[in-house]
């Protein structure tokens, strides 16, 4: 019995010192944990180390087939332009690894985009022991504080090293139907979205710990180069057919008006709380996606909150004519 507790109290050492030394390893970025990630999506750009003209950093927006990054790309092959997005990850993450990659491409522009549909819940995942399993909620607890518990989340999942991910489209709006994460998100907390967006209640603390990591961020950006931060929106802040879609999936929204404005609560105390970094330019396609947004042309899936291939069209528009241009 002795024996027993002493392998089990050395294995217990054995372990916690593991996941020590590998979470310090992720949050330093020792290694390059996500090479095969950003392989992927630069294979077609060839040897490309110093001066890059764009760095891009996103999330599974910019990872899409013929995502907006490609659609620059194929409109200015004369650019150097980098796509360092990781689908699933937040500004703590991105943290991580941007100084090594500034130091490696030292880029004359960088564009860092924000979706304000779950950043601020990167930041601190949502909480709901009762509606959630307890994996999930454990999980999601734990990623709070080991950073690197997403990284081997999407390693146990066997995540293939070609990122880009495909979304199907031809099945109407249907609850059943929509991407689950979003349906789970909605289940633990029916208002997050909401608050997200207007910065309420305990989301005014899940911002305060998002504009710390910006101001790190920013920080390790080079004086000298030109910093985009642009705000891709919610679906459901464009119009009432996404808000009624979303309302149908258990989505609650107190006050539709500040939801939906243009210049909505986030992007506002963004934009002041970091007007201090004089080489950062904000930008806010919300408006010009709303006039683009139609019946018959719809810019995001019928049931996935992210864009699909007209919104990625719009989206390089709006980047082309307001950085490129």
């Amino acid at each position: 019995m002795k024996k027993t507790l002493k392998y089990s109290y050395q294995i217990i050492i054995v372990l916690t010192i593991t996941i020590f030394v590998f979470e310090v390893s992720y949050r330093f970025y020792v290694i390059d944990f996500y090479k095969l990630e950003f392989s992927s999506l630069n294979k077609n750009v060839g040897d490309i180390s110093k001066n890059v003209d764009y760095l891009i950093i996103g999330d599974s927006f910019s990872t899409y087939p013929d995502n907006y990054v490609d659609l620059l790309r194929a409109k200015y092959p004369e650019k150097k332009i980098i796509n360092l997005s990781i689908p699933g990850i937040g500004i703590k993450q991105v943290n991580s690894f941007v100084r090594s990659k500034i130091k490696k491409y030292n880029p004359k522009n960088i564009i860092y985009q924000v979706y304000t549909g779950n950043d601020l819940i990167d930041v601190k995942h949502l909480s709901n022991w009762k509606e959630l399993s307890i994996p999930r909620s454990l999980y999601w607890k734990l990623t709070d504080y080991f950073m690197s518990g997403v990284y081997l989340n999407q390693r146990l999942k066997k995540y293939n090293p070609n990122i880009k991910t495909s979304y199907s489209d031809k099945s109407e709006f249907s609850p059943e139907l929509y991407n689950q994460r979003e349906v789970l998100l909605f289940k633990t907390n029916n208002e997050f979205l909401y608050k997200s967006i207007v910065l309420k209640d305990d989301f005014i603390d899940r911002y305060d710990t998002w504009k710390k990591e910006m101001n790190i961020f920013l920080n390790k950006m080079p004086k000298n180069s030109n910093v985009f931060v642009f705000f891709i929106p919610h679906c459901s802040q464009l119009n009432n057919y996404y808000l009624t879609n979303m309302e149908q999936l258990n989505g609650v929204f107190e006050d539709v008006d500040s939801f939906q404005k243009t210049d909505y609560q986030f992007y506002i105390n963004a934009k002041q709380d970091l007007q201090s970094f004089e080489n950062v330019t904000f930008l806010n396609p919300i408006l010009y996606l709303r006039q683009k947004d139609q019946e018959l042309n719809r810019l995001y899936f019928k049931n996935d909150s992210h864009l699909n291939a007209s919104g990625q069209v719009e989206i390089f528009n709006f980047l082309d004519n307001s950085i490129f241009n």
